[in-house]
């Protein structure tokens, strides 16, 4: 679970232009539900992320001050994030959309 948080925090940062800070702005909810998980087991990994000095974490805002080390637990070697481009998994107001569900045959 620890990856997939990773995965999605980095997915939904963004590079803040004056300050050069990475945020993303996502509760721990909306991060639980996009991961597939409970609240109490993304808050665990959050825990251990600002433990380690990789995030620090604000009412519905989180900023990446490691994002290498981030990147690594991730498993991405390189990312589209942190260019200032928004990721397809959020809207332009920074909201999570949900993914359409599966459709059968």
């Amino acid at each position: 679970m620890r990856e997939r948080v990773a995965w999605h925090l980095r997915d939904l940062a963004t590079e803040v232009p004056a300050d050069s800070r990475c945020i993303a702005s996502v509760t721990q909810q909306q991060l639980a539900d996009h991961v597939g998980t409970a609240r109490e087991g993304v808050a665990r990994v959050l825990r251990e992320l600002r433990e380690a000095g990789i995030v620090l974490t604000t009412k519905r805002q989180l900023e990446i001050t490691d994002p290498a080390r981030l990147a690594a637990i991730a498993g991405r070697k390189s990312s589209p994030v942190f260019q200032g481009k928004a990721p397809a998994a959020v809207d332009q107001n920074r909201q999570l959309r949900p993914e359409a569900p599966a459709r059968l045959p």
